[in-house]
Order: structure tokens, then sequence, then C-alpha cells
């Protein structure tokens, strides 16, 4: 249902890796915006040293959802598995 992209969250004082999820485009129906602003509200509530924190969330400039994580260095799940 989402994408997430290796992204940098820039300002005057520093420089951070992130991780962007938003919404695929053609995915945006009523059901899935609902399911990805339940895990948006979700993650906010998780706080544990093994579980990425969520950093920002909000609606892009063309009006699909996203979210802000923060980046965690590693291999893919897929080959860890």
């Amino acid at each position: 249902m989402g994408v997430v992209y290796l992204a940098e969250r820039t300002n005057s004082d520093f420089k951070q890796k992130v991780a962007l999820k938003i919404i695929k485009r053609g995915m945006d129906s009523e059901a899935i915006l609902k399911r990805f602003a339940n895990e948006r509200r979700i993650l906010s509530t998780l706080k544990h040293p093994n579980i990425a924190q969520l950093l920002d969330g909000g609606i892009s400039a063309n009006g699909l959802p996203f979210f802000v994580m923060e980046f965690v260095e590693g291999i893919p799940l897929n080959q860890f598995c």
C-alpha cells in the first residue's frame, strides 16, 4: 500500500537520514487511507529501542499521506531472512 524511500531531513543546524513512507498513487482508496492513518497513529505511541521512531507525518503537495521515520542502517529484510 505504500513505498518507502531513503530521504534526508535538513535545516541550518543538522542533517539526518530518514525513511519516508508514502501511499502509492492509485492505492489511495478510503480503506487504504484509513489503514495508513491507523498505522501512523499506532507508530506515534510506540517507544522502544528496537522500533524505529516516528518523526513526522502529513500530506504531500499532491495530496498523498506520508510519514517520516528514523532510518535504521542494515540489510533488506528479505536478505536477512
